[in-house]
């Protein structure tokens, strides 16, 4: 037997509305960019956080290799300089009289400043352009090491040499 034809009949508002054919679609296509900003977003952090490390641990071992060798000799790849003079009002001007000056015999010091910088090129999520990053240390130097000179050619270079 011959099965009746149905006709299709048409769809109200709510039904269309009801429709949920294509979310799952929709949703992928508008979170999927989302995501790719978010995890741009951590990595350039996870870059920018590795390469200031990078750049902090050369700064030290420069610095710090620098000033045990009584200041002398070169700083590798860190700009080192003598320390400027601290501005620090009526304390900071007595201490640098006091011991920075020779005032005090056998009390001079001399500080050194390395200071190393570094740039990381941002996504082009965040804008674009280059940050600029820098990492700076103050250190006193060592005394030079005496080696074979007796104690009064040592006492004589501390307070008049």
């Amino acid at each position: 037997m011959a099965r009746p034809k149905l006709k299709p009949r048409r769809r109200s508002v709510f039904e269309l509305l009801r429709d949920v054919a294509g979310h799952a679609t929709t949703e992928t296509v508008i979170m999927i960019p989302i995501f790719v900003a978010i995890w741009g977003g951590i990595w350039y952090t996870q870059q920018r956080h590795h390469k200031a490390i990078a750049m902090a641990q050369l700064t030290r071992a420069h610095v710090w290799a620098h000033a045990y060798d009584a200041c002398e000799g070169d700083g590798g790849s860190t700009d080192i300089r003598p320390a400027p003079s601290s501005d620090a009002g009526f304390v900071g001007g007595v201490v640098d009289l006091l011991f920075g000056s020779g005032l005090i015999p056998g009390m001079r010091f001399s500080e050194i400043e390395g200071e190393r910088s570094t740039s990381i090129q941002r996504p082009a999520v965040l804008g674009e352009g280059s940050v600029e990053m820098r990492h700076n240390l103050l250190l006193l130097c060592n005394e030079q090491i005496q080696g074979d000179r007796s104690f009064w050619s040592v006492a004589w270079g501390m307070f008049f040499g």
